[in-house]
């Protein structure tokens, strides 16, 4: 593995452009991409040129660490929801409406268990996902998996491989 990048490796992937070099107050990426061996957050691109080094893997748990309580915050609120649900089948309201809406209402209740039966594996499908994306910030390939806008001064589009898309699709499909 060389030092030297050829010339599609950069490490100036416009997704992460905080993290280039010019504030003092972030950890920034490398300049150029370098060789990395101890790298435990995207350990893939350990004995590879990267843009992540070892000191940027605490922005990356930092980010991870808020996708993390995102979806517990998200869960526990859907649970609340439900739980509210379930007192209104006891309040007046509900007992004094017709059979028609008493079953829209309930189908809408019933519909809680299989959202939340499947949180897990979605969750955990969507954490590695999120972790796949912070990594990618180490890829001095990265301009081959994007599609720019004219001016190459953004990324329009992330390539996600159909495997990807589809491993989401399965673990999250209760949430359709």
């Amino acid at each position: 593995v060389g030092a030297t990048a050829d010339a599609q490796e950069n490490c100036r992937n416009p997704m992460f452009s905080l993290h280039w070099a010019g504030k003092s107050d972030i950890v920034h990426l490398n300049a150029q991409p370098e060789p990395q061996y101890d790298l435990r957050i995207c350990p893939f691109y350990n004995g590879k040129v990267a843009c992540c080094s070892a000191a940027y893997e605490s922005e990356q748990e930092r980010a991870f660490e808020r996708w993390v309580e995102h979806w517990r915050r998200l869960r526990s609120h859907l649970h609340d929801f439900q739980l509210a649900m379930e007192g209104m089948k006891v309040a007046s309201g509900y007992v004094e409406v017709d059979v028609t809406q008493k079953a829209l209402f309930d189908k809408a209740f019933e519909s809680f268990n299989p959202v939340l039966d499947s949180f897990g594996t979605c969750f955990d499908t969507l954490l590695e996902y999120m972790a796949g994306v912070l990594c990618f910030a180490c890829d001095p390939h990265w301009r081959g998996k994007v599609l720019e806008n004219d001016a190459a001064t953004e990324v329009r589009h992330v390539i996600v491989h159909d495997s990807s898309n589809e491993e989401l699709w399965e673990s999250c499909a209760g949430f359709a």
